[in-house]
């Protein structure tokens, strides 16, 4: 017998954005009913998941007001300060040519770092403790626009029915290629590997980013003597890398870093992605708005995927707040299209500038990375140029969606 479920918003996808999109909308628009919809289990986390995320300021606030950063915060580690450098091919001196010291008096901290095994955990538990109904192990296949609702399509004999449907199913968004909605795609053959690593020396809550020609190589501080890596590689070296010897890669990794963690060595296994731009051509469509993955995924290098996607949620809650207090639908198209041009913006601008840089600085063409190191120390001698690009990556803008800025929209 085909079971039936109705609801004013259905979220689509089980991750860390769609679960805080439910959780948002929740807690600041009681008046509507909410459907959480995933092909997995969100009440029952994933917690061998061994990457971690690292969550800037304004992202934070934001989660603060939903009463989810006092649970993040117990095993977070903050980035007190971040280095910058670029070493020749071959050297192994690593001298920061860019930090940041002076700005985390502003900010008290420029990030901070959280494993996504405790993320999964926490937000799992928020879930069963919100009125979210949540339908587990779904198969998504599309959906239509009835007219005056949005019908969701399943392999699954269920009849699930909403005023509005939110994608959040990832970069391969079933629900946005069935809306026709375009994407504009780059393939920047490179493989990022992550995971998390432990070490003989004291991180002392500095973030590294190592540039070098294959592509940038990221460390980020975890509690203890422990940090976590985004290293990134050329498809055939990250292959090389990932079916060897583990104690070869340890090696390898000490030498990129220059000795100065000292002994290095993997917990756990680690995972490899390939690396691409993936940006839709439009964020909504008819009763449909897409956050995260699915409307846009970046280059990690500045760290900012999954930041944008939890701005998606501040942004896309506000507005349809506003507009539920006005007397429209939250899938009212005057609500969506807002959605689309507040977030266009940003989300352009960070991939034109994780790509940009990512290309600048993944060769050895002696005469750039000259220009470039000078660049570097130009920026690094200029506290304003500094404070800008701090403010921008923190998230600092007055005209922010109230939750970033620590309120209730």
């Amino acid at each position: 017998m085909e079971k039936s479920h109705k609801a004013n918003i259905i979220i689509v996808g089980g991750g860390a954005v769609g679960i805080t999109m439910a959780l948002a909308l929740d807690q600041c628009l009681p008046s509507q009913s909410v459907i959480l919809l995933s092909n997995t289990d969100p009440l029952t986390p994933f917690t061998k998941d061994l990457r971690s995320t690292a969550y800037a300021p304004a992202v934070i606030r934001m989660l603060d007001t939903l009463g989810i950063w006092q649970e993040f915060e117990k095993q977070s580690n903050p980035i007190a300060n971040m280095q910058i450098t670029d070493p020749e091919p071959g050297s192994t001196v690593r001298i920061p040519l860019l930090h940041f010291e002076e700005e985390v008096e502003k900010y008290g901290a420029l990030a901070h770092m959280v494993p996504n095994a405790h993320i999964n955990a926490v937000l799992s538990q928020k879930l069963k403790q919100s009125k979210v109904t949540v339908l587990s192990n779904m198969d998504v296949t599309g959906y239509k626009d009835q007219g005056s609702y949005a019908q969701l399509l399943c392999k699954q004999d269920v009849d699930i029915q909403a005023d509005l449907i939110i994608a959040a199913d990832g970069r391969n968004s079933r629900l946005r290629r069935v809306a026709g909605l375009p994407t504009l795609h780059h393939d920047y053959k490179q493989t990022a590997i992550v995971g998390t690593i432990s070490h003989e020396h004291e991180h002392h809550n500095e973030a590294w980013q190592y540039f070098r020609s294959s592509g940038p190589l990221a460390l980020l501080p975890l509690s203890g003597k422990r940090s976590s890596i985004v290293w990134t590689q050329t498809p055939p070296k990250a292959k090389s890398l990932m079916s060897g010897d583990i104690m070869f890669a340890e090696m390898e990794l000490e030498e990129e870093v220059g000795g100065r963690l000292g002994t290095i060595s993997f917990e756990g296994p680690l995972q490899a992605f390939p690396l691409s731009l993936l940006i839709a051509t439009k964020l909504n469509a008819s009763r449909l708005a897409l956050i995260g993955d699915a409307g846009h995924a970046i280059h990690p290098l500045a760290g900012q995927g999954l930041n944008l996607g939890l701005k998606d949620v501040a942004c896309l809650t506000e507005l349809i707040k506003q507009g539920v207090s006005l007397g429209l639908a939250a899938s009212d198209a005057t609500i969506l299209d807002k959605y689309e041009r507040k977030r266009r913006v940003e989300v352009t601008r960070m991939a034109a500038v994780t790509g940009g840089l990512n290309t600048l600085f993944s060769n050895d063409l002696n005469f750039l990375r000259h220009a470039r190191n000078f660049g570097l120390r130009l920026v690094n001698k200029s506290q304003a140029t500094k404070s800008f690009f701090i403010d921008e990556a923190v998230g600092e803008d007055k005209s922010a969606p109230a939750l970033l800025r620590g309120l209730r929209p």
